[in-house]
């Protein structure tokens, strides 16, 4: 859990993480180490966004 204001927390699965944020979530292997990341930048819906 993060008290700064550049995180969010939610759970769910993979597909639904990359529906919802529209990006490709993969396996990678660095220096040994497997990584589970996004493999470009997220976005959000616009009716999310804080520019309203």
């Amino acid at each position: 859990m993060s008290n700064g204001l550049t995180f969010i927390e939610f759970s769910g699965t993979a597909r639904l993480v990359e529906d919802t944020f529209h990006t490709e979530i993969h396996r990678y292997s660095v220096g040994g180490e497997e990584h589970i990341a996004n493999n470009s930048d997220p976005s959000i819906s616009e009716a999310l966004s804080s520019s309203q």
